[in-house]
């Protein structure tokens, strides 16, 4: 597809169309969360303690709440970001199309709710912070000067396209279901797509971005930025996937198998099991 690439002046204030679009993108989220707080959530987890079951804890439940709106964006912008990259294929550094535009707009929305509800409920870890931190710059600048919306929506697919199972896979944990085939599945869905998209088809994207004559400097740090934290967490997830071979050979070893969606008991006899409890008993 053939754009032509204006000159660009920066402009680091947006519209006040744009503005508005932030604040009803913001309000959209917030009145979303909000509905999916009435949707009845399971009380007890799969899991039992001395016979009695285990509570959800109220932080459960709103870390469960909030990761259901999470969803809910991540496959919209999925969705969005592919048709995006799939027809239209505009150029980095060119001028935003509509629906770039769109996107970027309910995007920066949803983010900007998602850092304010873990910041009122003391869900927000610095990492976190740093992660939606200059993904709103970035949107922000881009919504600003009307362009860029190119390499930003093509480095938001790479990135949310493992969420929703990333997400499922926390739900489950939440709800005593940590030992389970539906939650190894998850994981695993979610390792292999992080690694892949991130790792591998990130470094074009990374490099597009970097290498282009028209881009903003600020945009360019930015992903720079998320693909060397995208580079860490893959790194630590060798751990995880050493961790649960591990799982896998003592269950083997034992004749333990897991259900797909419910919590096995003779699981709780197996040493990693044992170990993970001692773990979270201390303070």
């Amino acid at each position: 597809m053939s754009v032509e690439i204006p000159e660009q002046n920066w402009v680091y204030t947006p519209k006040l169309n744009t503005f508005l679009g932030i604040l009803l993108a913001l309000t959209f989220w917030t009145v979303l969360y909000n509905i999916l707080m009435l949707v009845p959530l399971a009380k007890h987890k799969q899991m039992k303690k001395d016979g009695k079951p285990i509570e959800v804890t109220k932080k459960e439940v709103l870390d469960i709440q909030n990761r259901m709106v999470s969803f809910v964006h991540g496959l919209t912008l999925i969705v969005l970001s592919f048709i995006d990259i799939t027809f239209e294929n505009r150029p980095y550094g060119s001028a935003n199309s509509d629906l770039q535009k769109f996107t970027l707009t309910i995007s920066l929305g949803y983010f900007m709710y998602d850092t304010l509800a873990m910041t009122y409920y003391k869900l927000l870890d610095t990492p976190m912070m740093f992660h939606h931190g200059i993904v709103c710059l970035g949107v922000y600048l881009s919504l600003c000067f009307d362009a860029s919306g190119s390499e930003i929506l093509a480095g938001m697919f790479i990135s949310e396209v493992s969420n929703p199972v990333m997400h499922m896979r926390l739900i489950l944990r939440s709800f005593g279901l940590r030992h389970t085939k539906l939650y190894e599945f998850c994981e695993f869905s979610y390792i292999f797509l992080y690694v892949y998209y991130r790792l591998f088809k990130g470094i074009f994207i990374v490099y597009n971005t970097v290498s282009t004559s028209v881009g903003h400097p600020v945009v360019k740090s930015i992903a720079v930025g998320v693909a060397i934290q995208s580079y860490f967490y893959v790194y630590r997830m060798g751990s995880i996937i050493k961790n649960r071979l591990k799982e896998m050979k003592e269950r083997e070893r034992e004749e333990v198998s897991l259900f797909w969606f419910s919590h096995n008991p003779k699981v709780e006899k197996l040493s990693y099991f044992v170990k993970s409890k001692k773990k979270e008993a201390i303070p």
